[in-house]
């Protein structure tokens, strides 16, 4: 795989993130009853509870992208895993993108 094709790959990987966000906050938003029914402060309940649900969706998506850079780079032999382990998991798709870019080029040894 180029280093094109590889960055196309990330970007694509980082918008549909994005487009789980948007959504996860639509939907957070559309189904929360108080702001319909003008009770006070419900406005601020509402965007404390967006903010707690993309937090969330957020950190389930880092750990995610961690665990499968810690499965892929175990597979492909990698000398010290544990940095792109971090990167992920405190990075999210920033460090998604710098372990896609620069992973050990070798084949995996087993497939998943």
């Amino acid at each position: 795989m180029s280093n094109s094709e590889r960055i196309h790959h990330v970007g694509a990987a980082v918008f549909g993130r994005c487009k789980i966000v948007y959504g996860a906050a639509a939907i957070l938003m559309a189904a929360h009853p108080a702001s319909a029914a003008g009770i006070p402060d419900a406005d601020s309940f509402a965007a404390a509870a967006l903010v707690a649900g993309l937090v969330l969706i957020i950190l389930v998506l880092n750990a995610i992208f961690a665990v499968w850079v810690a499965r892929d780079a175990k597979r492909r032999g990698a000398q010290r895993p544990v940095g792109w382990i971090l990167a992920a998991l405190f990075f999210g798709a920033a460090g998604l993108c710098f372990y896609f870019i620069f992973r050990p080029r070798n084949k995996p040894s087993q497939p998943d």
